[in-house]
C-alpha cells in the first residue's frame, strides 16, 4: 500500500500534464488508502485533538465564511446552482482538510518517502516538458490548441515543487540540479504568473531567513494586505486603468502583451461592477454569469508583431477576474471580504510571528497568493485539491526525529 501511495505521489505532476483536473480525483484515491493505512495499523481517527483554542478561530473564520456565502446565494442569479457549488467546494475542502490531518499521522519515514516521491515526480514532469519540444512527441497532437492552458497548470505545481525541493533536499550538488530543472521548465512553460511566483516565493525564501530582516517583513504584510483586501477596487477604479486607456495603450508607449492588457480590462470591468453593489456583493459563484460579467466582450490592442496590421481585435468573457480579491468584492462584498481577510491574517500571524521556524512556509503561501492574484478562479476545484496534496509535504517537520532513531541514541 505504501508503494501505491508513493507511486501515486510521483505521478501527480506527470498526470496533470495530461489530465489538468486530475488532482480532485487522486485527492479523493489517496485519502482513502491513508485511512485505510491508519485503520489497519488499527489507529483511530479523530479530529478532537485539533480542536483546541489555538485552532478554533480558524474553525470560526471558515464556518462564518461558508454561512455568508451561502446567504449570499440568495440574490445570485441562479441560486440553486450557486448553493450547489458551494456544498461541492466545502465537501472538497473538507476531504482537503482530513488528507492533511490523516498525512501528518503518518510515520515520519513514511511521510518522507512521499516527498520525495512528489520530487522524483515533479522531475519526471520537467522531462516531460522538455521532451514536448520536439514537434514529433507523442503527445504534441493531443495537446493542441489547448497547450498553454494545460502547461499554465503544470507550471502551478511546479512552482509549488521547486520551493519544496530547494527546502527538503539535503545534497547540494542534488538540490542546485532539481532548481535548474524546475526553472528551465518554469521558463519554458511561458507561464508568467507561475515563473512570477516562483521567484518570488525563492526570493521571499531567503529574505525572511535573515535575522535582522523578519520584523521589517513582519510589519510589511501586516500593513500590505489588509490594505491590499479592503482598497483594491478603489485603487483599481481611480488608476485611469479604463477601456479607452487600454484601447489606445500603444500611445503610452510602453511594451507589453495581450494577456497583461486582457487582465487590465477584466479588472477595470470588475471595479465597475463592485461599485454597483459593494457591500453584499452578486452571490457566490456568480462572476460566470453573463448577467455579472457582460458576457462576451471586444477590445482591440496594439500588436507590435504584426506592423502591417497593428490592431488586433480580441473577443474574452471574464468568467472571472482573475483576481481572487476582486472575485470576492464581486461575489461576496465587503463581508465576504472581510472574513477572508480574517482567516489570513490568522495564518500569517502563526507564519510571520516566528520566521525562524517559517519562511519556507511564508514563501509558499506568497507562492500560492500570486497565483490567486494573477491567474486563476478562486473556486477552482482542481487548485484547491491540488493544494491539500501539496500542503502535507510543506508542514512535514525535516528536523524531527524517528522513534527508532531516539532509541538508537539513548
Amino acid at each position: 500500500m505504501l508503494h501505491f501511495l508513493k507511486a501515486t505521489y510521483a505521478l501527480l505532476l506527470p498526470l496533470t500534464f495530461f489530465f489538468p483536473r486530475i488532482s480532485v480525483p487522486l485527492l479523493i484515491v489517496i485519502t482513502a488508502f491513508i485511512l485505510l493505512m491508519i485503520w489497519k495499523q488499527q489507529a483511530c481517527f479523530s479530529v478532537r485533538p485539533y480542536l483546541n483554542k489555538s485552532t478554533l478561530p480558524f474553525v470560526y473564520a471558515v464556518l462564518l465564511f461558508f454561512t455568508w456565502s451561502a446567504i449570499s446565494c440568495l440574490w445570485a442569479p441562479y441560486p440553486i446552482q450557486s448553493l450547489n457549488s458551494l456544498f461541492a467546494f466545502f465537501a472538497l475542502i473538507s476531504m482537503g482538510i482530513v488528507h492533511i490531518i490523516i498525512f501528518l499521522r503518518l510515520e515520519h519515514d513514511v511521510q518522507k518517502q512521499l516527498i520525495y516521491a512528489l520530487l522524483i515526480g515533479s522531475l519526471i514532469t520537467t522531462i516531460i516538458m522538455m521532451t514536448d519540444s520536439f514537434t514529433t512527441s507523442p503527445w504534441s497532437a493531443y495537446k493542441g490548441v489547448n497547450k498553454g492552458n494545460l502547461y499554465a497548470k503544470v507550471a502551478m505545481a511546479l512552482s509549488f515543487a521547486g520551493l519544496i525541493g530547494w527546502h527538503y533536499i539535503k545534497h547540494l550538488l542534488y538540490k542546485i540540479i532539481f532548481t535548474m530543472a524546475v526553472v528551465v521548465a518554469l521558463l519554458y512553460s511561458d507561464c508568467d504568473a507561475a515563473i512570477l511566483a516562483y521567484f518570488s516565493g525563492f526570493f521571499l525564501y531567503f529574505l525572511a531567513s535573515i535575522p535582522k530582516l523578519q520584523k521589517p517583513i513582519k510589519i510589511f504584510t501586516s500593513v500590505i494586505v489588509p490594505i491590499f483586501f479592503l482598497l483594491l477596487p478603489f485603487m483599481l477604479s481611480k488608476s485611469g486603468m479604463n477601456h479607452e486607456v487600454i484601447l489606445n495603450w500603444n500611445k503610452t508607449g510602453i511594451m507589453t502583451n495581450h494577456s497583461s492588457l486582457h487582465r487590465l480590462v477584466i479588472l477595470s470591468d470588475t471595479a465597475q461592477t463592485v461599485a454597483q453593489k459593494p457591500f453584499r456583493g452578486y452571490g457566490y459563484n456568480s462572476a460566470k454569469v453573463a448577467a455579472v460579467n457582460g458576457g462576451n466582450k471586444i477590445f482591440s490592442l496594439f500588436d507590435y508583431s504584426r506592423p502591417e496590421k497593428p490592431l488586433v481585435k480580441s473577443t474574452y468573457q471574464a468568467i472571472h477576474p482573475h483576481n481572487f480579491i476582486m472575485q470576492l468584492w464581486l461575489e461576496l462584498g465587503l463581508i465576504g471580504v472581510v472574513l477572508w481577510l480574517i482567516l489570513t491574517l490568522l495564518v500569517l500571524n502563526i507564519m510571520a510571528g516566528n520566521l525562524n521556524n517559517y519562511p519556507f512556509l511564508l514563501s509558499v503561501f506568497l507562492c500560492g497568493h500570486i497565483h490567486l492574484l494573477v491567474s486563476i478562479g478562486l473556486w477552482q476545484s482542481w487548485w484547491w485539491a491540488l493544494v491539500a496534496l501539496i500542503t502535507p509535504c510543506i508542514l512535514y517537520d525535516k528536523q524531527k526525529k524517528t522513534p527508532q532513531k531516539k532509541e538508537q541514541l539513548s
